[in-house]
């Protein structure tokens, strides 16, 4: 849900990215905040996977959700049914 409300403000910001210093640190800023959540909610046995990790940090991410809803066009419902096929096949 709130993937679906941010979408305009992600896009606007990764359109401005490259051009401003403060975009660019934002971003980053929210996107190591993402992955200290999901370090301290995922199973250690996840955590410590790098590439399991890293495959639920990209499925959980903005720009999948972007994937989905515009270019794969799918609904908000059907967007969640991916990531969470997704993500389970990355938990133990």
């Amino acid at each position: 849900e709130a993937f679906e409300i941010l979408t305009p403000f992600r896009l606007a910001g990764l359109a401005h990215r490259r051009r401003s210093q403060v975009v660019e640190a934002n971003n980053e800023l929210i996107n190591h905040a993402l992955r200290l959540v999901l370090t301290n909610v995922l199973p250690p046995e996840v955590v410590e996977n790098k590439p399991a990790f890293e495959a639920v940090d990209m499925v959980l991410s903005m720009d999948a959700w972007i994937r989905l809803r515009l270019d794969q066009k799918l609904t908000p419902e059907e967007a969640v049914v991916v990531i969470r096929r997704l993500v389970a096949t990355q938990l133990p």
